[in-house]
């Protein structure tokens, strides 16, 4: 089992990434647009997605109800424009890091 499911679900590609003791041990990509309910993860803690494609996100929350969204709120204390998408976000608070 791993701690922790990253899933970055982004226009083109969605990433996935398992890790364990804080390391990535696995990394799937897919195409986006291929992404469905036929979806299988392996067995995590916890579930976490940030995600610019609001269909995609719902399809695998139907498979995976207890999944936590990223959100801009959740993310950091920046406070960040409305319209920025989750990714780049994320890569302001990654490099401020």
């Amino acid at each position: 089992m791993f701690d922790l499911i990253a899933i970055d679900i982004g226009n083109t590609n969605t990433t996935i990434a398992y890790y364990k003791n804080g390391e990535i041990k696995r990394l799937d990509n897919k195409k986006t647009k291929y992404v469905s309910s036929k979806l299988k993860l392996l067995l995590a803690e916890k579930i976490v997605i940030s995600s610019v494609v609001p269909v995609t996100t719902a399809v695998i929350l139907k498979k995976y109800p207890l999944a936590e969204i990223l959100t801009l709120q959740n993310i950091s204390d920046i406070n960040f424009p409305e319209n920025i998408g989750i990714d780049r976000a994320i890569n302001v608070v990654t490099a401020m890091k």
